[in-house]
């Protein structure tokens, strides 16, 4: 059984890949077509994509309540850092990921503090593509 197209967009979502490029630059695509020969494999990405919602998910609800709160009685609540500590276990889940497909992370996924730092060139993706070479 492949992953489900949502599967696959949270896959490229958390490593860092864009959809817009799917004809170009194939890597992902194929590490992925490739689970569905695996079932223990394909279990392992679904899983780790699982713990990448339920972090992201964390993020997006307990750290606006912890940023908000400031303190609980004498206890003093840093959403700064609640917000770094959840990032780094999704660090983690999507450099599992990373691993299992055996491709690389790019603009350091979905849990780094920047964007996407440009990603097409003339001759098609950065670090790639499927443009011929002459000469």
């Amino acid at each position: 059984m492949a992953l489900t197209q949502a599967q696959r967009s949270s896959c490229r979502r958390y490593l860092g890949y864009s959809g817009r490029y799917l004809n170009f630059d194939t890597i992902l695509e194929q590490a992925m077509d490739l689970l569905a020969s695996n079932a223990a494999d394909e279990a392992l990405a679904v899983s780790l994509l699982g713990k990448c919602d339920d972090v992201m998910s964390e993020i997006e609800t307990t750290v606006p309540k912890v940023s908000k709160a400031g303190a609980v009685g004498s206890l003093q609540l840093d959403g700064a850092k609640t917000l770094q500590t959840l990032r780094n276990h999704g660090r983690g889940y999507v450099a599992q990921l990373s691993n299992l497909l055996g491709v690389p992370v790019r603009n350091g996924g979905a849990f780094s503090t920047g964007g996407s730092e440009g990603y097409a060139g003339y001759s098609g993706p950065n670090g790639g593509g499927n443009r011929l070479r002459y000469g």
